[in-house]
């Protein structure tokens, strides 16, 4: 039988020896100086729901980047393992991975729904007791959502740059102020007035945003789940109902 390693156990004097078996949760492009060259950066999770960064330098990508696929299952060795560092962080863990020629990996098939996401507190955001380098899963209701601006894009000098901020609200009255920059705003829109339109509650899974960081548009790990079937939203939901029920009978 194959034995696993945790991600939580990864021993970087053991970097040949270990085999991780993980599930993609995101995938997303970073371009270097050529428009040909870019590194993939990656987001796995193993079954004890511990996550961890992955990097796909260039040289290595054309060996593997059709081969990965979110919400695959895959078993990965032979990486190299480095200290997890830097400004922000996708995530918790002290390590992220390096691949290289060498690094062997291989699809399992397997059906996999979950989504493994930690919602954070509204309290812990508003009152600082977060970590904010690190990205955070948020569960709400869109309670506002201010029209689209534009912002200065420093690419083009131009002010094409899209920009909106929206409020959530949980499931005992507590907000907190989001932002979102590039197309994940435009799409943030447009799924909002689709769900205004259906008369369907606005209740928003943010996964990998981070605290308190005016977002630049380039983070694509962000996501945007509308009304997701997950126990944390149909909790959300019912209370959503409950209230406007309350509302329509008084």
């Amino acid at each position: 039988m194959t034995t696993y390693t945790s991600l939580s156990t990864l021993n970087p004097d053991q970097e040949d020896t270990q085999l991780i078996q993980v599930k993609l949760l995101r995938r997303w492009k970073i371009e270097l100086s050529s428009p040909r060259l870019f590194n993939l950066k990656l987001i796995f999770v193993d079954s004890e729901g511990k996550k961890i960064q992955a990097t796909i330098p260039h040289e290595c990508v054309l060996y593997c980047v059709g081969d990965f696929w979110e919400n695959n299952l895959y078993s990965v060795k032979d990486f190299r393992i480095k200290t997890n560092v830097g400004r922000t962080r996708t995530t918790d863990n002290i390590f992220k991975l390096k691949f290289t020629i060498s690094t062997i990996v291989k699809h399992i098939p397997s059906v996999s729904t979950s989504l493994y996401f930690h919602p954070a507190s509204f309290a812990d955001i508003i009152h600082s007791r977060l970590d904010f380098k690190i990205a955070v899963d948020v569960i709400g209701v869109v309670v506002s959502c201010a029209p689209i601006k534009f912002l200065l894009n420093e690419e083009t000098k131009f002010n094409d740059l899209p920009f909106l901020t929206f409020t959530l609200e949980d499931d005992r009255e507590r907000r907190v102020e989001c932002q979102a920059v590039g197309d994940i705003a435009v799409q943030f829109e447009k799924n909002r007035v689709h769900y205004q339109q259906s008369g369907h509650p606005e209740i928003c899974l943010l996964l990998f945003w981070h605290i308190n960081q005016f977002p630049d548009g380039k983070n694509e790990y962000n996501q945007v789940l509308w009304n997701p079937d997950v126990s944390e939203v149909n909790a959300l939901r019912e209370r959503f109902f409950a209230l406007e029920s309350d509302d329509s009978s008084g």
